[in-house]
C-alpha cells in the first residue's frame, strides 16, 4: 500500500509540474481545415486546439465579381470536437475570388462582432460555377498582390518587405533602418530586456502578408495584412505598478516597467491584425520604405512606446 501512494503521488508530482506547464505554453491556433462542396451544398470547417469556451467569428468578402467588396459574417462556439462547421451555400452564389478571415475570440458581443482575439486563420478560395455546379479551390493571394507590377519591381519590392518584416522580428533595429530612406525622429526601444520581450512576442505572434502593390514611377504603396501582439495589457498593468512613484517624482521606473511587463505577457494571449499601406519611394534605383510613421513603429515594438507615451500623459486612466 505504502509503495502504491509513493506511485501515486510521483504521478501527481509529473502531472503537475511537467505536463501542466507544457499545456499552459502551447500556442492556441486556428485553422480553416476543410471546404467541402456536396451536391452543390457548401461546408467549411475551423479548427482550434482550444475548449468549448471560445467562440469563432468569420468574414467572407467576395474579391472581385459583381460582389466585390461585399463581406458576409458567421460566428458560432466550438463543439467538443474543437470545431465549427459553417454552412456556406448561400454565400458561393458567384464566381469569383473571395477571402475567408475567421478570429477565435472569447466571446461575440452584441453587435457581432468578436472580442478579445486570440488566434487568427485567413484563407483564399477561387469560386467556379459551371452549368450550375459549384468547385472551389485554393488560391495562392501572393500572385495577385503583384499582378500590376513589373518583374523587376516585384522582385526588388518582395524583397525589400522579406527584408523588413525579418528584421522587425528579430528586432534588429540597424536592419530595419536600412530598409528605410530616413531615420526616424522619435524614440524607440532601446533596453536589451525590452528588446528580448518583443523578439519573443514576435518569434511566435508575427504575421504578415502583402495584399496589393500599386506602382506609380518612384513611388510605390504596399498594403500588407499584419497579426501581431500588442502589449497593451502588460504595459497598462505594469504601470499602475509604478504609478504611485510617477506621480510623487514625475519618473518612470523602465526596469520595474519592464520586469512586470514580462509576468503579464505569459498570461496575455490578445492579437490584434489590420490591413494598412506602406509607402515606398525610389532612393538612386533602389526601393526604400519613405518613412517610420507612428503605425509601423507599433508594429515594429508592439506599441511599447506609443502606450507608455499615452500613459504618461494620462496617468488617470490607470487609476481604474
Amino acid at each position: 500500500m505504502g509503495k502504491l501512494r509513493k506511485i501515486l503521488f510521483s504521478l501527481f508530482i509529473f502531472c503537475t509540474i511537467i505536463l501542466v506547464p507544457i499545456s499552459a505554453k502551447a500556442k492556441i491556433k486556428l485553422s480553416i481545415t476543410d471546404i467541402k462542396v456536396e451536391n452543390n451544398k457548401v461546408s467549411l470547417t475551423v479548427h482550434a486546439n482550444a475548449n468549448d469556451e471560445y467562440s469563432v467569428w468569420m468574414s467572407i468578402t467576395s474579391l472581385d465579381g459583381e460582389c466585390n467588396g461585399f463581406s458576409t459574417y458567421f460566428s458560432d462556439s466550438l463543439d467538443d470536437s474543437k470545431s465549427v462547421r459553417f454552412d456556406m451555400t448561400s454565400t458561393f452564389k458567384q464566381q469569383g475570388l473571395y477571402e475567408i478571415d475567421c478570429e477565435l475570440a472569447d466571446e461575440i458581443n452584441q453587435y457581432g462582432s468578436p472580442g478579445d482575439t486570440f488566434a487568427c486563420a485567413t484563407k483564399y478560395v477561387l469560386v467556379t460555377i459551371e452549368n450550375g455546379s459549384i468547385s472551389i479551390g485554393d488560391y495562392d493571394y501572393s500572385t495577385r498582390a503583384y499582378q500590376d507590377v513589373s518583374p523587376k519591381d516585384k522582385k526588388t519590392i518582395s524583397k525589400l518587405m522579406g527584408k523588413f518584416f525579418k528584421n522587425v522580428k528579430e528586432y534588429n533595429y540597424p536592419g530595419m533602418m536600412s530598409c528605410l530612406k530616413k531615420t526616424p525622429k522619435f524614440s524607440t526601444v532601446k533596453e536589451v530586456s525590452a528588446k528580448g520581450f518583443i523578439r519573443k512576442a514576435h518569434r511566435s505572434r508575427l504575421k504578415y502578408e502583402v495584399k496589393s502593390v500599386k506602382v506609380s514611377e518612384k513611388t510605390a504603396q504596399v498594403k500588407v495584412y499584419i497579426e501581431h501582439y500588442y502589449a497593451s495589457v502588460p504595459i497598462q498593468r505594469a504601470m499602475k505598478n509604478v504609478l504611485k512613484e510617477y506621480i510623487r517624482t514625475r519618473k518612470i521606473s523602465y526596469p520595474k516597467i519592464l520586469s512586470d511587463m514580462k509576468k503579464y505577457y505569459k498570461k496575455d494571449k490578445t492579437l490584434i491584425n489590420y490591413t494598412f499601406t506602406i509607402n515606398l519611394v525610389k532612393n538612386k534605383g533602389s526601393w526604400k520604405i519613405k518613412e517610420m510613421n507612428k503605425a509601423l513603429r507599433d508594429v515594429t515594438d508592439c506599441g511599447i512606446m506609443s502606450l507608455i507615451d499615452y500613459y504618461k500623459k494620462h496617468p488617470s486612466e490607470l487609476i481604474f
